[in-house]
C-alpha cells in the first residue's frame, strides 16, 4: 500500500485524485498554519504554496510542529518545505520567505489557488487578504484567534459574518463590512472567552511582538479544523462539476 492508501480507502479514488491535483496556498505558517499545511500534505494535496516571512524562534517550540532545536532561526516556510517533502517527495511545495503585502497579494491571487488558507495574526494584513480573496472569487478559509484559549472543544466553523465570542473575528468582520465585504468567507474560531494573559505590560517576544499565551492542544486543533474545511472545499468543488 502506498503513502496515501488509507486516505483513498476512506475518500475513494475520485476524491483522492482531486486532492492530488489541488493547489492550496497557506499564508501564515505559525502554530495554526503549520499543522494545517502538514495535514493537507498528509491527506495527499498535490501542490502547496507556503508564505511567511518569520523564522523559528525558541518561544515557538511550545506549539509549532516544525520548531525543534535544530530548526531555530530557520525560516518557517523552509522548515515546512523540508518536512513536507519528507512526508512525500512528490508534493510540489513552494516556500516564499516573505510577508504578504499589496504587491505579492496580487501575484498570489493571480496564481488561482483552489483554496486560500489565511492563518495570519496581523489584523490589517488579514483584512486585506480576505477582502482580496472575496473580491477575486477565491475560496478562503480563515483562522481566527487561537491564543489565550484552553479548550479545543470550543472550536467552531461558520461564515465570518456569523461568528460569536471571538474578539479577533469581530474586529476583522467590522473592518470588512466597512469595505463592503459580505458573506462568503469561511471562518474557524473559538467561542471560548479568552483567558487573562499573564505577561507584564510592555513585554515583547524575540520578534518584538507582545506575547500571548497559547497551548498546542488548541493551536494544532485550529490547524486541523482549518485543513479539514479546506479539504471540504476542494472535494465539494469537484462534486459541483
Amino acid at each position: 500500500m502506498d503513502r496515501f492508501s488509507r486516505t483513498e480507502l476512506l475518500l475513494g479514488p475520485e476524491r483522492s485524485a482531486r486532492l492530488r491535483s489541488a493547489f492550496v496556498a497557506v499564508v501564515g505558517l505559525g502554530g495554526v498554519g503549520a499543522p494545517c499545511a502538514e495535514a493537507l500534505a498528509r491527506c495527499g494535496v498535490g501542490r502547496l504554496l507556503l508564505i511567511d516571512g518569520d523564522r523559528i524562534i525558541p518561544s515557538n517550540i511550545n506549539r509549532h510542529p516544525w520548531a525543534v532545536t535544530g530548526t531555530l532561526d530557520v525560516p518557517k516556510v523552509l522548515a515546512g518545505r523540508e518536512r513536507i517533502l519528507g512526508i512525500s517527495p512528490d508534493i510540489r511545495v513552494e516556500a516564499r520567505v516573505e510577508f504578504v503585502d499589496e504587491t505579492n497579494l496580487r501575484t498570489l491571487l493571480a496564481e488561482k489557488p483552489d483554496v486560500l488558507v489565511d492563518a495570519i495574526d496581523r489584523v490589517d494584513v488579514k483584512v486585506a487578504l480576505l477582502e482580496a480573496g472575496w473580491r477575486g472569487g477565491v475560496p478562503v478559509v480563515s483562522s481566527m484567534g487561537a491564543a489565550r484559549r484552553c479548550d479545543p472543544s470550543r472550536i467552531r466553523t461558520a461564515d465570518l459574518m456569523e461568528t460569536k465570542g471571538c474578539p479577533l473575528a469581530r474586529k476583522v468582520r467590522l473592518e470588512l463590512k466597512a469595505r463592503g465585504v459580505g458573506r462568503g468567507i469561511l471562518c474557524v474560531y473559538s467561542d471560548e472567552v479568552p483567558a487573562e494573559s499573564c505577561e507584564e505590560e510592555g513585554d515583547r517576544d524575540e520578534t518584538g511582538r507582545r506575547p500571548l499565551g497559547s497551548l498546542v492542544t488548541v493551536t494544532a486543533a485550529f490547524g486541523l479544523h482549518t485543513a479539514s474545511r479546506a479539504l471540504d472545499m476542494i472535494t465539494a468543488e469537484m462534486e459541483r462539476r
